[in-house]
């Protein structure tokens, strides 16, 4: 039970799976399409795929992009190419 939070000294711990469009083991490429850095439906269709545990994609194109131009995407992302796992 969590005591008021003018009192608790808590923390909070999450631990996560990274979703690795470019791991064609644990996403096959017959399910989940082509592996390719450019794919967008491949990162959409791995996120829907994990949204029942709060996975999205919000901006697919700058997943797509390179490393600087997914620093400035309109939404966070949860799949991502060759991230770290």
């Amino acid at each position: 039970m969590r005591p008021p939070l003018d009192t608790w000294a808590g923390g909070i711990i999450a631990l996560r799976v990274g979703l690795d469009s470019a791991d064609t083991e644990r996403f096959p490429e017959d399910t989940f399409g082509e592996a390719s850095r450019k794919n967008e439906g491949r990162l959409t269709a791995i996120a829907a795929a994990f949204a029942a545990r709060g996975a999205a994609e919000g901006d697919a194109k700058a997943a797509t992009g390179s490393a600087m131009a997914s620093r400035h995407r309109d939404s966070m992302n949860d799949v991502g190419w060759r991230i770290w796992p």
